[in-house]
């Protein structure tokens, strides 16, 4: 299935996963090097707003394995394979609760 742009959630499993399949090689280094450049943490509290199929979240997990991270997502397909994809240390939701998170988390 070719990917296609959408101005909303990505809710259809078959786009999730299309997206999902996109090329982490080329983006993931690069999320990973912005991360370290500006700010992030090694140890602590992490929630990523917007985790998508949670490729990034298990990439910071595999890198800084004193982080407890929680990936949040609108799209109930994304935190299914979010969830299949990762391991036990990272907690994906899909949940809107942003006030709340705010005053919880290290880094944002």
């Amino acid at each position: 299935m070719k990917r296609k742009i959408e101005p909303e959630l990505m809710v259809d499993f078959n786009q999730v996963r299309a997206f999902q399949q996109s090329n982490k090689n080329y983006y993931l280094p690069i999320l990973l090097d912005l991360y370290q450049k500006f700010g992030g943490i090694s140890q602590g509290r992490v929630v990523d707003l917007g985790c998508g199929t949670g490729d990034f979240d298990i990439l910071l997990s595999e890198q800084f394995s004193e982080l407890t991270i929680t990936g949040y997502d609108g799209s109930d397909a994304m935190i299914d394979i979010a969830q299949t994809n990762s391991n036990s240390k990272i907690n994906f939701k899909n949940e809107d609760h942003l006030s709340k998170l705010i005053e919880y988390y290290n880094s944002l």
